[in-house]
């Protein structure tokens, strides 16, 4: 199994939202939290982190960040999305 953004063959986890292998470079994590007080840790692919419909923290981010760093892991290998 290969990373879906990079094509590197080590995987670190999935992506919560798409369920797409990532490595440890290209996932980002976030903590969740819902009413009841309970919080955990959600990874998303570079892709997933910036989209507020996936990521409830995405209005939050800097997204000018996040694309550079899109951009910068696509270039070492080929998207599969």
């Amino acid at each position: 199994m290969a990373c879906t953004v990079c094509s590197e063959e080590r995987v670190y986890t999935v992506c919560t939202g798409c369920g797409q292998p990532v490595c440890e470079p290209c996932v980002r994590m976030e903590l969740v939290g819902s009413g009841c007080g309970c919080v955990w840790p959600a990874y998303y692919c570079l892709r997933c982190v910036s989209d507020p419909f996936i990521n409830p923290n995405a209005s939050l981010r800097d997204p000018g960040r996040d694309r550079r760093d899109w951009e910068t892991r696509t270039a070492k290998g080929r998207t599969k999305r």
